[in-house]
């Protein structure tokens, strides 16, 4: 398959009604989504589905149908006419469970929903040539734990799918050459922790909503577009890996709720801003506990700074232990920057007064030596 036919399965699995599809063209008939699209953009979806290059696409068969008890949902399509290739689709977070799931992701250990994937994998009925999997968001980070751990799978792309910790990867021998990371440059959920992917290429999207970002019906539109990770996402990556290392298990799952947690989610995905202070915040003081409300909801009062200015801070303080001063440092400078030139200012006015004053004296002494003369 293509990378946008497999994009094309990762967007379609959200939908309602993809239990009764029975082909890839039954899923263009789904209604409705848990990942915020308009009916424009279900439409746009639909149309790309449609052209010409994807006639064979739409005839392939989907099969084993599965949706767990802990939120997650599976299909498998069957891409060649003697059965022999299969594609596996995993959803991304559904339901209760999986959120909270989420913040077990730096754990040294699977979670409960990275092993159910597995055992979907592994009650595959038949055998196949090749098996990929394939997944967006959670989706992505469950294809890459199953490329790692299952030795029937042949490749897996992952789409905007988050990593693991050093230590599991070390345990599991990731990276790996079968895996492929596909990411919107702007998004920062495949910016938290390391990524399984041994080759990872990024899609230019000219969403200026960073919200959207995390979508995958924006990077389907954008997919021949190369791009590279942005200041804000490599930021992110750099700030939660070094931070993970220092903290207990608690307060790292307490990070990864922080940052998935759909309390703070605004149409799918933390607002830049209120990213930037609830790191601030968290990273001030670390909660003991996996208790997100004491450090995330009050962190937008802490600062408030726009997607640029955060885009450029980032930019301009790469180092690491220093990311998030660096932003209050920055405003710091600028207030003692304004007081500086206002001193100036007045200065200036209080010269200018001197001047006036003495040239006016000028004007009087030549006044005086003129009649004098006279």
């Amino acid at each position: 398959m293509t990378d946008e036919q497999l994009l094309l399965l990762n967007t379609f699995i959200y939908f309602n009604g993809v239990k009764k599809a029975r082909t890839v063209e039954d899923l263009l008939k789904c209604d409705g989504d848990v990942i915020s699209l308009t009916p424009e953009e279900v439409k746009e979806v639909r149309a790309i589905a449609r052209a010409p290059r994807n006639a064979e696409f739409l005839k392939m068969k989907i099969t084993n149908f599965r949706e767990d008890e802990y939120g997650g949902r599976y299909f498998t399509v069957v891409d060649s006419a003697d059965g022999r290739n299969a594609t596996t689709v995993m959803r991304g977070t559904g339901g209760e469970y999986e959120w909270h799931d989420n913040g077990n992701l730096a754990s040294a250990d699977a979670t409960v929903s990275n092993r159910e994937a597995a055992r979907y994998v592994r009650e595959l009925p038949g055998e196949y040539e090749t098996l990929t999997v394939t997944g967006h968001s959670k989706g992505g980070n469950k294809a890459q734990y199953v490329a790692l751990t299952e030795p029937r799978v042949t490749q897996a792309v992952s789409f905007d799918g988050p990593g693991f910790s050093e230590e599991f990867l070390k345990e599991h021998g990731g990276p790996s050459p079968k895996i492929t990371a596909i990411n919107a440059e702007k998004d920062i959920v495949s910016a938290l922790l390391i990524s399984a992917a041994g080759t990872t290429r990024y899609i230019a999207c000219d969403e200026k909503n960073l919200l959207y970002n995390h979508k995958p019906n924006v990077m389907l539109k954008n997919i021949d577009k190369q791009g590279e990770r942005s200041p804000v996402a490599n930021g992110v990556n750099k700030i939660v890996n070094f931070h993970v290392k220092k903290m207990s298990e608690p307060q790292i799952n307490a990070l990864m709720l922080l940052l998935e947690n759909k309390r703070l989610k605004n149409g799918g995905i933390l607002a830049i801003g209120e990213l930037g202070a609830a790191l601030v915040n968290f990273f001030a003081a670390p909660p003991k506990n996996q208790t997100v409300s004491k450090c995330a909801p009050s962190a937008q009062d802490l600062i408030e700074i726009n997607p640029q200015q955060l885009d450029e801070e980032i930019a301009k303080y790469s180092r690491v232990t220093q990311i998030a001063d660096s932003v209050a440092e920055r405003l710091n400078f600028l207030k003692y920057e304004n007081a500086k030139a206002a001193k100036i200012a007045r200065r200036l006015s209080e010269q200018t007064r001197n001047y006036l004053t003495a040239n006016k004296r000028l004007r009087e002494n030549l006044q005086t030596i003129e009649r004098q003369v006279i």
